[in-house]
C-alpha cells in the first residue's frame, strides 16, 4: 500500500550509463562518469621518488589508474584538489605541461580544450 524506498544498490543502477557502452570511469577533476574511452588514463612511474604521475601511452600499463576528461578544466580542478593523491594513494608528483600534451594529442587540436568541465 505505501511507496517502498530504493535501496542504496538500486539507487546506483540507477545513476549509471545505458550497459553495452564499456567499462565507466569517473574524472579525477569533474567527478563526470562516462565510457572508459572519453577519457586519459593515467598511470604512476615508480622509477621516481616520489612517483610521477603519467599519461597512459599506446599500451595498457598495469597497476592503479586514475581518470580525466579531455579538458584543460578537469585537469586544473584536480591539481587544485590535491586529487592525484587520493586516486593514487601516495605521494605523488604530476608534470601539468605533459599531462596536458596528452590531453590535446587525444582531443586532436594543437591545444588543450579550455572549457569547463562538469
Amino acid at each position: 500500500m505505501g511507496t517502498t524506498a530504493k535501496s542504496s544498490n538500486e539507487r546506483r543502477k540507477a545513476s549509471r550509463p545505458v550497459s553495452g557502452s564499456g567499462p565507466t570511469r569517473q574524472c579525477l577533476g569533474c567527478g563526470r562518469r562516462g565510457a572508459q574511452v572519453d577519457f586519459l588514463r593515467l598511470t604512476l612511474d615508480r622509477k621516481d621518488a616520489p612517483p610521477r604521475v603519467m599519461p597512459e601511452a599506446g599500451g595498457a600499463r598495469s597497476g592503479r589508474g586514475a581518470y580525466l576528461c579531455l579538458k584543460q578544466a578537469c585537469l586544473d580542478q584536480a591539481l587544485h584538489r590535491r586529487a592525484f593523491q587520493r586516486a593514487f594513494r601516495a605521494t605523488v608528483t604530476v608534470d601539468r605541461d605533459e599531462v596536458a600534451a596528452a590531453i590535446a594529442t587525444r582531443v586532436g587540436y594543437g591545444e588543450a580544450n579550455d572549457t569547463a568541465g562538469g
